[in-house]
């Protein structure tokens, strides 16, 4: 009798040990798996962030006056005579938008364009959930009402917001977010 006690407290302490150990296999899977979708998440802030930044530094270049054409929460558009799709300076105005696609499984796409034709590279969708622009005067005051004072624009505050869907198994929802905002200077209406 004595030993099948014994062997019912060990079985039940090993299935303990076992379950701890699967739990914990577990748990380090999913912290993984977070990992990796940060990581991924970066890059893709980092790679939206350097396709913005590139055309914003752009706006007004050889333009002398009307530079900033739309100016809305989510949308920009300017003229600029630099040429973004074969990247060089030309003589010619060119009119560049950057605004939010269509919504997709993936996320939503910034839509860059230069005279209506799509930037190449631009307009993939990389886990974007929310883009919106701020504008702000040359004393950093922000404009609250930027469609109707757009030659007193002189600064961009960007802020995107980017979320993957975990594996995560329970109750509620929980996504990864990576928040990024990131502030422009029109330098070019200076030069």
């Amino acid at each position: 009798m004595t030993s099948l006690l014994d062997a019912i407290f060990a079985t039940s302490i090993g299935g303990l040990f076992l379950i701890t150990i699967f739990t914990t296999l577990f748990n380090l899977q999913a912290s993984s798996q977070d990992t990796t979708f940060h990581v991924t998440l970066n890059n893709a802030a980092e790679v939206q962030y350097q396709e913005i930044d590139n055309c914003l530094g752009k706006v007004g270049a050889g333009v002398y006056s009307g530079q900033i054409l739309v100016a809305e929460p989510d949308s920009f558009v300017f003229k600029t005579k630099y040429d973004l799709i074969n990247d060089i300076m030309g003589s010619v105005i060119n009119t560049i938008s950057i605004s939010l696609g269509d919504s997709t499984s993936q996320g939503i796409p910034i839509k860059i364009m230069q005279n209506g034709v799509p930037l190449p590279g631009s307009n993939v969708p990389l886990w974007l959930r929310d883009l919106n622009f701020s504008y702000y005067d040359i004393d950093e005051n922000q404009i609250t009402t930027p469609g109707d004072s757009l030659s007193y624009i002189r600064l961009l505050k960007t802020d995107l917001q980017f979320a993957f869907e975990t594996s995560y198994v329970g109750p509620g929802e929980r996504n990864i977010i990576t928040n990024l905002t990131f502030w422009k200077y029109f330098i070019n209406f200076y030069l």
